[in-house]
């Protein structure tokens, strides 16, 4: 399945991907001195918002870090 980018703004990029409950999304937050990496589920109800469901995180210390982590994810 395809990765799409929705968020790419300096401190936090998100990709996501279609699944069977909604989309599974892998996402990079720049924090004071690192970056956080999650991988995450965002699940649709019938009704009201979606909810996010956090399958892993990490903590890189540099922005390469965090971008090798968010490849071997996708």
């Amino acid at each position: 399945m395809e990765w799409i980018k929705t968020w790419n703004v300096p401190e936090y990029q998100e990709w996501v991907q279609k699944a069977s409950y909604g989309y599974l999304l892998v996402i990079i937050n720049k924090e004071n001195n690192s970056f956080r990496c999650a991988k995450a589920k965002l699940l649709f109800k019938d009704k009201g918002l979606p909810e996010f469901s956090l399958v892993t995180e990490t903590i890189a210390n540099s922005e390469f870090e965090a971008e090798k982590q968010i490849k071997e994810w996708m």
